[in-house]
């Protein structure tokens, strides 16, 4: 499995975008762009994924769903601040499980 950086260079290669260009259309929260060299970092895993709003930004340039960088980047599949209630430990257990086979089966949409 690609890891972010592998699947970020890939995606922002597509889009014929250099690194440079890509982190100038990324806003940090302060609104100040992120830097080439931040991009570079990424790319090459040296630093952690960047936090959900930078990977919102960077799922729109690139065209891909935001879950994909999500997964790369190693989030969960559900923010637990959005799930109504408390599941109980088997619910959780179940939708891991789910998640896991889901993600084993061959892709036949390729």
């Amino acid at each position: 499995m690609r890891t972010f950086g592998e699947l970020l260079r890939e995606l922002r290669k597509k889009k014929g975008l250099m690194q440079r260009v890509l982190a100038g259309r990324l806003k940090r929260p302060d609104g100040r762009p992120v830097s080439p060299q931040q991009i570079n970092d990424w790319e090459f895993d040296r630093i952690p994924p960047p936090p959900r709003g930078i990977l919102n930004q960077m799922a729109r340039i690139l065209g891909t769903p935001v879950e994909v960088l999500a997964f790369h980047a190693g989030e969960l599949p559900v923010r637990p601040e959005k799930v109504r209630g408390e599941p109980s430990p088997k619910r959780v257990v179940a939708a891991y499980e789910a998640f896991r086979r889901e993600l084993k089966k061959k892709d036949k949409r390729k």
